[in-house]
């Protein structure tokens, strides 16, 4: 079997057997990172790659979801969350815009 060059893919849906051969798919046959993994709010024991959102400059949405993933777990919340991919994105925009401030976090304005 032939490998394909893919950059990604926006939305997809295919119903594999079960979580292992569908990231042996996505990762074997297609060369995509599994960076998002997402449980079906209608259905808990099914998960699906669903994410709206652009990433910052000089980054991907796999950076992002992977960083939110990340944050999740950490976290120990069920499923990626705006504040999860939130935080990421915060993350990655303070490491690579430089700032004359030691302390760049949202303070209380009054």
């Amino acid at each position: 079997m032939q490998k394909i060059q893919s950059q990604g893919v926006r939305h997809i849906t295919i119903v594999g057997a079960g979580r292992q051969t569908s990231i042996d798919f996505w990762e074997g046959i297609l060369g995509m990172q599994f960076v998002f993994e997402q449980p079906n709010l209608d259905n808990a024991s099914e998960s699906h790659a669903s994410y709206r959102f652009e990433p910052p400059f000089g980054y991907t949405h796999a950076d992002v979801l992977l960083e939110a993933h990340k944050i999740r777990v950490e976290r120990d919340d069920y499923d990626i969350a705006q504040e999860h991919v939130a935080d990421a994105i915060e993350m990655f925009v303070a490491r690579s815009r430089p700032s004359l401030s030691d302390d760049r976090s949202a303070k209380d304005p009054y």
